[in-house]
């Protein structure tokens, strides 16, 4: 454990000095007595303060395992991410415009839902869909917009449903 300790370290460019620095004051402090006294230490500490602080050398290695965990963590939080399109999506080169500023106007009544406008492909070119009232389904029911989505072959659009 010390040697892949040290390797990581030395990989980080981390200096190892302070481990034995650490080791010798920690040994000193359990002979010496508080230890106040044991740590050559610059400013004001309390003994309490020297009791709780951490080992340099532990604080280096957990932060070079969470840069070295991170990337890997990074990919797998993304996996879940990055979804297939559906089969028979239609992928437009051409990025969708910014959403038109709709004005909605007074609902219906308590039981609509504003389903917001969207650009769709009409073949050539975007066209904008204006947004409208719609009523639920049923009491509980929360509608999830629509959006263009990236993948590697360009830009298709998923339909907005209820949930």
């Amino acid at each position: 454990m010390v040697m892949l300790t040290r390797a990581i370290a030395s990989i980080a460019g981390l200096n190892l000095s302070e481990t034995n620095d650490w080791t010798r004051r920690s040994r000193d402090r359990h002979h010496e007595g508080p230890a106040m006294h044991a740590w050559p230490v610059s400013g004001l500490r309390t003994g309490t303060d020297l009791c709780r602080e951490e080992p340099p050398m532990k604080r280096q290695v957990r932060f070079v395992l969470a840069l070295m965990a991170a990337p890997t963590l990074a990919v797998v939080l993304n996996a879940g991410c990055m979804a297939t399109p559906p089969p028979g999506v239609i992928y437009v080169r051409a990025a969708p415009p910014a959403a038109v500023v709709e004005v909605q106007g007074i609902s219906p009544g308590p039981e609509f839902v504003w389903i917001s406008g969207f650009h769709r492909w009409d073949g050539s070119q975007h066209a904008w869909v204006s947004g409208r009232w719609e009523k639920r389904p049923h009491a509980k029911a929360v509608w999830e917009s629509g959006a263009w989505r990236h993948h590697n072959n360009g830009w298709y659009w998923t339909d907005g449903r209820w949930r």
